[in-house]
């Protein structure tokens, strides 16, 4: 958990003091998953004009990226983890779409 709450932070995520996770007991609904439907995860870039700068000048994919947290953007993974915290998706689901 310690590596996830570290990528999460990296990612733009501020973790919550106390974070719980749940693992859905699920139903014949939900295909004994304990989720139902779709959840997006999603990361959204905005370009400002330092990030406009960046991009034009070729700058390593890292620099935009840390650049962009800086920004206020949060990565796919930390847009999952909110969602775990949130109980809306479990820990295993986002790990099994984003792994380390």
């Amino acid at each position: 958990m310690a590596r996830w709450r570290e990528r999460a932070e990296a990612g733009g995520l501020k973790w919550p003091r106390k974070a719980t996770f749940h693992k859905g007991e699920g139903c014949e609904q939900c295909l004994h998953t304990g989720y139902r439907g779709r959840t997006g995860l999603y990361e959204i870039l905005v370009l400002n004009h330092e990030l406009a700068g960046l991009v034009a000048g070729c700058a390593e994919s890292a620099e935009v990226q840390s650049a962009a947290i800086s920004a206020g953007m949060t990565t796919m993974f930390a847009d999952g983890m909110a969602k775990v915290l949130a109980h809306r998706t479990s820990a295993e689901e986002v790990l099994r779409l984003l792994p380390d």
